[in-house]
Parts: C-alpha cells; structure tokens; sequence
C-alpha cells in the first residue's frame, strides 16, 4: 500500500501545481501518513480511524503539515483514547471524534464529510 500511496503522490506532484492534501482510511491513512513524511509538498493530511498500532509512536508528533485526524467514539479497531494520546502529542494535529460511531461509520458517515469539509475550507486560497 506505501508504494502505490507514493506512486499516486509522486504522479499528482508532477501533474499538478499547488498544494497537495493527503487522506486516507484505516490502513490508507497509516499510508497516507507515511507518503506525508516524505513529500514536502503536502500542506495537509486527513487521517479517518487511523489504527495507532501501525504506526510508530511519533508519526503525528514529527509530521510538519496540519492534520486532522477524525475518530469513532466507539472504534474497535482504532480506540478513541490511543488517537486521542496520540494527537495530544502533536500541536499540528487537530482530533475531531464522530459520536456513536464505529470504525466503519455505519453511522456518522456524514460527520466525516463535514468534518472533514470544514478543515478543507482552510486551502480554499492556496
């Protein structure tokens, strides 16, 4: 998955002027996180029910771009409370939490378009 995350990343960096925004779900946002790391193009990352257990400690801590992380209040596979540690860790990262949600958002769906909707709003002018 890092590797067509890259690939993916490099082909848009050379097709596309401006600022790049990673995103990613799950597993994709552990890949997203990662391909962030690299390319200093990214002006933001969007990371939905990122398991904290697939990536080191620091990842969120050390990335540079603005992040929004965005969490299910009753994730299984992604607990709340360790996304929560994680992003208190990291000043760029902003959590916002999907109340009754689980990690496949079969409900609050809609919450991640939103939240994720008003962070964008801040690379309306870039």
């Amino acid at each position: 998955a890092d590797a067509d995350y890259r690939a993916a990343l490099t082909h848009l960096a050379e097709t596309v002027s401006g600022q790049l925004i990673v995103a990613g779900y799950s597993f994709g946002s552990v890949a997203a996180l990662r391909a962030a790391a690299r390319e200093p193009r990214v002006a933001g990352v969007v990371l939905v029910a990122p398991p904290p257990s697939y990536f080191p400690d620091d990842a969120l801590r050390t990335l540079e771009a603005p992040c929004l992380v965005i969490a299910a209040e009753q994730d299984d596979i992604a607990p709340l409370e360790e996304i929560e540690a994680r992003c208190a860790t990291a000043p760029q990262a902003v959590c916002n939490v999907i109340e009754d949600a689980d990690h496949f958002f079969s409900s609050g769906l809609g919450g991640v378009g939103r939240s994720a909707a008003r962070w964008f709003e801040r690379f309306g002018d870039g």
